[in-house]
């Protein structure tokens, strides 16, 4: 795995051995950062179940002014602040270990919202139920990554759907608050 474009574009990541973590595949990655080129300089960036950090990483190398990462595992953490050490961006992310949820406990309406949220969460949350909790932290673009659908499309209330990606296995909705 390796962070595909940028300021560190092909430096390796460290991530764990086997599934304790799901990053996002160089292609997914690609294929995002492709569509947020147009907003993503200067932009402000929460990566939400960030895991080793692959998604925030590409966004600051690619030139978003700030990252604030949320990972509850001490042990992934350990591999994202490896990540972010390695390419140098460290001094532009900053880690959140905890939970998305307790991290929401603790937002004020005075905090300003995030410009671009991307979330992956565990695929067996319901993503419409993520979406609506993390609405106040969204103040533009919500790009939201899950399981490809194999049923009905998954219902994100308060928000409009602007596109949709399927890549193999992988879903992506780019959606905005209404």
């Amino acid at each position: 795995m390796r962070v595909i474009g940028g300021s560190s574009g092909g430096q390796t990541l460290y991530a764990p051995r086997g599934n304790r973590v799901r990053p996002t595949p160089e292609r997914v990655r690609e294929a995002l950062f492709n569509i947020l080129a147009p907003i993503i300089e200067d932009a402000t960036f929460l990566d939400a179940y960030a895991g080793v950090g692959a998604v925030g990483i590409e966004a600051l190398s690619r030139g978003a002014s700030l990252v604030d990462f949320i990972e509850a595992d001490r042990g992934v953490i350990n591999y994202l602040q490896r990540n972010l050490d390695r390419t140098g961006l460290r001094g532009r992310g900053r880690l959140f270990r905890q939970k998305v949820e307790r991290f929401l406990r603790g937002w004020s309406d005075q905090d300003s919202p995030y410009e671009i949220v991307f979330a992956d969460p565990p695929y067996d949350l319901d993503p419409s139920f993520v979406a609506a909790e993390l609405r106040p932290l969204v103040g533009g673009l919500l790009v939201f990554q899950a399981a490809a659908p194999r049923g009905p499309e998954p219902r994100f209330e308060g928000y409009l759907v602007l596109d949709e990606r399927i890549y193999n296995r992988t879903a992506l909705y780019f959606l905005r608050p209404v």
